[in-house]
């Protein structure tokens, strides 16, 4: 009887023995987890500065290419509405010079 007490004595102390290396290892990684975690979330953040940093930089790229396009689009219809206004005075001339050369052959 006194053997098996000492066996049950023996058995509880390893017990507590690997519960406590269990604890312990477990609080290691539940830190290690942690940590890692951390890390992941620096990474994150960091990336998303350097992307959110490169889309500013697109979008400014953007904005002066189309600023540029538009100033070239402007300009060409400004050129074109100033071709159109001669044209039409060029043909209201051709045409009062017409009426004109025909009252002379009338006449």
């Amino acid at each position: 009887m006194r053997q098996t007490q000492r066996l049950c004595k023996k058995q509880a102390k390893h017990v507590k023995e690997l519960k406590s290396q269990t604890d312990a290892k477990l609080s290691v990684l539940l830190k290690r987890k942690e940590a890692e975690f951390t890390n992941l979330s620096l990474l994150f953040t960091s990336l998303r500065q350097v992307l959110e940093a490169r889309e500013a930089e697109l979008q400014a790229l953007f904005n002066e290419e189309v600023g540029d396009l538009e100033s070239r689009l402007v300009a060409d219809s400004e050129f074109v509405t100033e071709c159109h206004q001669a044209y039409v005075s060029s043909f209201n001339d051709l045409k009062k010079l017409g009426e004109e050369q025909g009252k002379n052959q009338l006449s």
